[in-house]
């Protein structure tokens, strides 16, 4: 069995052994400021190819992400010449951060009505939870809807559709305090 933290030859060598997961950022807390900077310069490219999907180097999506760790207000992306970068640490950004937007005692909450919303396509359960986020993680969902909702609206062009956006983003926006198996299995075929 080869030991999962050393890579492989063709994975060291891939394209996709510079994918953020390498990074191990220090955790931040959310901040509405972070996640707007991040929305509004992502809005300006919403046709970019795998905009979510495509990863750039770690060091370029370090070098984004420690921009997060000061003042908000100081976090300027205008300079920043890779919308990958960007992504991949706004998605880093969400992943790591200290609570996620949907806060871990909703977990539960949040799963149960993700069910019945895929098998009885009944969302009020999931309005429900929605409704009760605290109001900093209810601003910061309305703003990563609202720019996930025109990235698939620009799909054709970008190729990020609604479903490779939930697979990106659900375990960023939802996740459990303690990852178990079952946990990542449940994550997994909520999302398929």
């Amino acid at each position: 069995i080869r030991d999962r933290q050393s890579p492989s030859l063709l994975e060291a060598n891939s394209p996709q052994s510079k994918v953020p997961e390498l990074i191990k950022p220090k955790p931040l807390s959310l901040n509405l400021m972070t996640v707007q900077k991040c929305c509004d310069y992502l809005m300006q490219h919403l046709i970019c190819v795998g905009i979510f999907r495509l990863s750039d180097t770690t060091d370029k999506i370090a070098s984004v992400y420690s921009s997060f760790e000061g003042d908000p207000e100081l976090i300027d992306l205008s300079e920043v010449n890779s919308v990958h970068a960007v992504s991949g640490a706004f998605k880093l950004f969400l992943r790591e951060a200290t609570s996620p937007v949907f806060p871990f005692v909703l977990y539960e909450a949040a799963m149960n009505a993700g069910r019945l919303v895929l098998n009885e396509n009944d969302s009020s359960a999931m309005q429900e939870v929605i409704n009760s986020l605290p109001e900093l993680n209810y601003e910061i969902l309305s703003k990563v809807v609202h720019l996930l909702y025109m990235v698939a609206q620009n799909s054709s062009k970008n190729k990020m559709d609604a479903k490779n956006l939930s697979i990106i983003f659900g375990p960023t926006l939802l996740r459990p305090e303690v990852e178990t198996l079952e946990s990542l299995m449940l994550s997994h075929h909520a999302q398929c």
